[in-house]
């Protein structure tokens, strides 16, 4: 399926994917004490640790939070794909010296 973003409103959007009904992230814009204007945008997800962040400047558009969050999900996916590819290797790597090969 991949990910695809389900806005809610201009200040909530799920990120879903990358299963069906799965929800990858959750971004909300909490709004602050008027007076002090201290609203914030606030990225969540159980699944993807760079994903959990906040943007303290909350005139920033949810599109240009989306975007922000689409560029984690890549990097922190580039990286985890990098890590497996390394294990992999070294099990191969192992695996090949206990054979002789």
């Amino acid at each position: 399926m991949g990910f695809k973003w389900q806005k809610i409103n201009d200040g909530h959007a799920l990120l879903m994917g990358p299963e069906a009904g799965e929800v990858a992230a959750v971004v909300v814009l909490e709004p602050g004490d008027p007076d002090l204007e201290d609203s914030r945008w606030c990225v969540m997800s159980s699944d993807y640790r760079s994903l959990n962040f906040v943007e303290s400047n909350a005139s920033l558009p949810l599109e240009k939070i989306q975007r922000q969050t689409i560029i984690r999900l890549g990097q922190e996916l580039e990286k985890r794909k990098s890590d497996l590819e390394e294990a992999i290797s070294s099990i191969l790597s192992i695996v090949l010296m206990e054979e002789g090969v």
